[in-house]
């Protein structure tokens, strides 16, 4: 009997300990995970330049002449915007130099003159910011750096449940 009590309690502890390894395994691989991605202090950054980004990029357009197509009855598809077709009642701003063409008539080149620089500079700047944020968090687009904050954060999570399992 007491040998078999023993054994029980040398498999129980054997168990125990297995189990507690492979918690100490998962916190440290999710604690290594954590460390990888933007924190939340650098993706209120990122986003931040995003959306300053998204506002110069609207003031820039809304500065600029807009051009919007109208197609006669049975003429839809027929005037291209710098080799992209114009969709009916669409309004595009004129930021820079463009051209139109149209099919079977000619092509219209458009240049806004001064327009076009209106909030060039403020658009380039916060283009500038939002690049360098993404790059100081190993990004290359803001959905990439969304992706990594979200699995840090998961990461942390994993890497507390795993170190409560621990206690």
């Amino acid at each position: 009997a007491a040998a078999a009590d023993g054994a029980r309690r040398r498999a129980e502890l054997t168990g125990r300990l297995a189990r507690a390894e492979a918690a100490m395994q998962a916190r440290n691989a999710a604690a290594r995970r954590a460390r990888r991605g933007p924190d939340a202090e650098a993706m209120r950054g990122i986003e931040a330049a995003a959306q300053h980004l998204a506002t110069a990029r609207a003031l820039r357009d809304a500065r600029a002449a807009q051009l919007t197509m109208r197609y006669a009855r049975g003429h839809p598809g027929r005037v291209t915007l710098d080799g992209r077709v114009l969709e009916d009642g669409a309004q595009v701003a004129l930021t820079g130099p463009a051209t139109l063409d149209i099919a079977e008539i000619g092509r219209l080149e458009i240049d806004p003159g001064e327009a076009a620089g209106a909030g060039a500079a403020d658009m380039d700047a916060a283009a500038r910011a939002l690049a360098e944020a993404l790059a100081a968090a190993g990004a290359d687009t803001l959905e990439d750096a969304r992706e990594a904050a979200a699995a840090r954060e998961a990461a942390t999570r994993e890497a507390a449940e795993a170190a409560a399992r621990l206690d």
